[in-house]
């Protein structure tokens, strides 16, 4: 994206693909632009999983070994660069995250991987898991927004970020 040269030429820089099973787990909001339609308590808000997803193409992603914490030095990402593990629990680094949260920022281990925030809804974790990347999982019936830990990590990962023009 920096300097828009595609090292992969044609190939897709993102896939998503949707099992059919859990296509039907979603509810697709009438007005997505809007966000204001309750999502129904049996379904999933599909802008929320379609945003998260597209939160780990741009930002949220690597190649760290998930035993030994150990990135893959020929191609470690840009998230990657920022992670640590300290033999049990995976953390991200970046200067934006840290200074947001006022230290390292816990990631996912038990129940997802590395590539989300926050493990376990207790604790002082418990405060990252109505992020749109949290580790947990997604609760029927809600939408997530974008917070500021998403946004401070995708900024520490070098994704060019602006404010939004307010509607009118």
């Amino acid at each position: 994206m920096r300097t828009g040269n595609d090292p992969n030429g044609d190939e897709p820089d993102v896939e998503l693909v949707l099992q059919p099973d859990y296509m039907r787990t979603l509810w697709w909001d009438p007005q997505p632009d809007q966000r204001r339609a309750r999502v129904p308590g049996d379904k999933l808000d599909a802008v929320t999983v379609l945003t998260h997803e597209l939160g780990h193409a741009l930002a949220f992603n690597g190649w760290v070994d998930p035993v030994s914490g150990v990135p893959d030095p020929k191609s470690a990402s840009t998230y990657d660069r920022w992670v640590t593990f300290d033999r049990n629990d995976f953390f991200f680094n970046g200067p934006t995250a840290v200074r947001l949260w006022g230290r390292p920022v816990p990631l996912a281990k038990t129940r997802n991987n590395y590539h989300h925030v926050c493990d376990v809804a207790q604790g002082p974790q418990a405060k990252l898991k109505d992020a749109l990347m949290n580790g947990i999982t997604f609760e029927y019936g809600r939408r997530y927004p974008i917070t500021p830990m998403d946004l401070a990590i995708v900024a520490d990962c070098g994704i060019p970020l602006r404010a939004a023009r307010p509607r009118r």
